[in-house]
């Protein structure tokens, strides 16, 4: 870019503050000019990323020391092996860009802040991340950060951040992943909480932990409150967690519960006592996510009771349903089913879900049709369903949705319609058609095949008080002469 043609500063600070933040480029070099125009615009400066790589003195790896073994024999002429740890001299390896960081941190002037932090290895250099914590409350920055994004391999690096913070009176969203796992036990095990006992966050609203439980080993515990948080997610691997959890969080209105995390050290054998489940009845939304054929008893007994007003379970990948296809829900008026989920809805709003793989569809369809016959049938009024399953579940001969009031169509597919004897028997009180494109585009439908899928649906004659109320074509193109929908349809929209 020559001289002559360059923007003032002012103007490409406004380009960037109204740019959408995933549209912009990352390079691995920038210019003078680029970096001395950037110095202007605070908003370039509010994502921040802190890292440190400096192994801790109790790190036994090959980067830093090495193990000295010698043989000797004692009194009995036994051969004994000795093992001696003899540390590297010089600095710990590894290195932190903190200092970066606190540098450039005045640039945002008071905007907020949104901070990253990532920390390895296993047995890391805690007091640096410490130090880094202690360092944005001197320079007046903790009190701006409102979400804190946090992946190590250490599941006391937030505690160590928050000890070195103590307040983040703005803070609102914690993620933290633990990415790795010792394959043996170390001095540092998981025996604390992953806060810290003074840590005060009185506008936190979302927390997600993967791969860090809500307290420590052994049942140790801070009781600590944070009355604005609304939505959690983590793994649970002590029953006491839960409750610790809802006595920490009385505003809590939706729990995500991720099992199998970390892979293998799962008990599904505990069951909550009737106490904490009347607590946990306050939820109004609970998801138990990864569920296996080891935990699905687990997560519906500890989680999938009660009368809160939603309840979803995420089956893994290649797991197959099968107690959560039991329901407990009585006049059951919304009946939803795409080829990898099912959603039920009572008269009293209360839902419940699954999640599963597609390919399982087929093994479980039979029972999809049980839970949908006998427990639906008598109460449905709106009814989702792909189209080729619309013969399936619709059968005239074997069962009559008298109160049924509204068909949604979830792929636009009218072939299983079109090749259907009618229908119009099993649905004498059908007002709505609502054909909903599922898969991402704007399919076009023939309005011949349309009004032949629309009489096969609903008998219609001369008589207007036999015709549909409403046709939704949401996405859907209709391709031909929409008057020939007339005398099938009301309203077409």
């Amino acid at each position: 870019m020559s001289l002559l043609t360059r923007f003032p500063p002012e103007l490409w600070c406004a380009v960037w503050e109204l740019m959408p933040f995933q549209d912009r480029v990352a390079v691995s070099h920038v210019c003078r000019y680029w970096r001395d125009i950037s110095i202007h615009c605070p908003s370039l400066w509010q994502h921040l990323e802190f890292s440190s790589t400096i192994h801790g003195d109790d790190c036994i790896c090959k980067l830093c020391g090495t193990w000295d073994e010698s043989h000797s024999g004692d009194e009995d002429g036994d051969e004994v092996h000795t093992r001696v740890w003899v540390p590297n001299a010089g600095p710990p390896p590894g290195t932190t860009n903190m200092y970066l960081v606190l540098h450039v941190l005045s640039r945002a002037c008071e905007l907020p802040l949104y901070l990253t932090v990532e920390v390895h290895p296993h047995l890391a250099e805690l007091f640096v991340v410490e130090d880094f914590g202690m360092q944005l409350v001197a320079i007046g920055a903790a009190e701006r950060i409102v979400s804190i994004s946090a992946v190590f391999d250490d599941p006391s690096t937030l505690r160590w951040l928050f000890s070195g913070m103590k307040r983040l009176p703005a803070l609102k969203e914690i993620t933290a992943r633990r990415s790795t796992y010792p394959s043996t036990l170390s001095a540092r095990a998981d025996t604390q909480p992953w806060y810290d006992r003074n840590i005060d966050m009185p506008a936190l609203s979302t927390i997600a932990l993967f791969g860090v439980g809500w307290m420590g080993a052994y049942g140790e515990r801070a009781e600590n409150t944070f009355p604005s948080l609304s939505s959690v997610t983590c793994a649970f691997f002590y029953p006491e967690e839960v409750e610790i959890l809802l006595n920490a969080c009385p505003a809590l209105d939706e729990l995500r519960v991720i099992v199998g995390e970390p892979t293998g050290l799962g008990d599904y054998s505990w069951r909550l006592e009737p106490d904490v489940l009347s607590k946990l009845e306050r939820v109004p939304s609970v998801r138990v996510e990864g569920v296996t054929s080891d935990s699905e008893a687990w997560a519906i007994d500890n989680f999938g009771g009660g009368l809160r007003a939603s309840f979803a379970i995420a089956y893994a990948d290649g797991v197959l349903p099968d107690l959560g296809l039991a329901f407990d829900l009585a006049d059951i008026e919304y009946f939803g089913l795409t080829l990898n989920g099912l959603t039920l809805r009572s008269s009293r709003s209360l839902q419940r879900s699954l999640h599963f793989s597609s390919r399982h569809f087929e093994r479980i369809s039979s029972r999809l049709v049980d839970v949908f016959t006998r427990h639906c049938a008598a109460s449905l009024k709106t009814l989702l369903l792909p189209g080729a399953l619309i013969p399936t579940f619709i059968r005239p001969a074997q069962n009559a949705l008298a109160s049924l009031e509204a068909l949604l169509i979830h792929d636009s597919d009218l072939t299983g319609l079109s090749l259907s004897p009618p229908l119009s028997s099993a649905l004498p009180s059908l007002k709505v058609v609502h054909l909903m494109d599922g898969c991402g585009e704007r399919p076009r439908i023939p309005a011949d095949v349309l009004a032949g899928a629309l009489d096969c649906l609903r008998c219609t004659d001369s008589d207007s008080s036999d015709r549909l109320e409403k046709l939704i074509l949401g996405d859907v193109e209709l391709d031909g002469d929409v008057g020939i929908l007339r005398s099938r349809v009301e309203t077409v929209c």
